[in-house]
């Protein structure tokens, strides 16, 4: 991922992206206050979105390079409007603790 360099590193019967990752794991699997374990939970920070082509001003069609006639824009294929993926964050750990508690590191 980043530029840090980590080995991946197997606790408990699992595989872990580095050292200290696995460490915090076997700590919590060893808290008693803990109740529940849930590993890399994904969190959708924003939806799926539609924007605006910037290569046919949303119209769906630019200019040929060739003929300079009308045809299909191939950035967005002809809708003017061009889809970005949804922004995710993928969590190492959400912690339940046996008072209700819920935290995600």
């Amino acid at each position: 991922m980043g530029k840090i360099k980590s080995r991946k590193t197997i606790a408990g019967g699992l595989v872990f992206d580095s050292q200290t990752e696995a460490e915090h794991y076997l700590y919590l699997t060893n808290n008693p206050n803990v109740k529940h374990i849930e590993i890399q939970p994904k969190y959708i920070l924003l939806d799926s979105f539609k924007i605006r082509c910037s290569k046919c001003k949303g119209e769906g069609k630019t200019p040929s390079p060739k003929t300079e006639w009308m045809i299909k824009c191939r950035t967005c294929e002809g809708e003017g409007k061009k889809s970005r993926q949804a922004w995710t964050y993928k969590a190492d750990f959400k912690v339940t603790y046996m008072n209700g508690y819920r935290r995600s590191n």
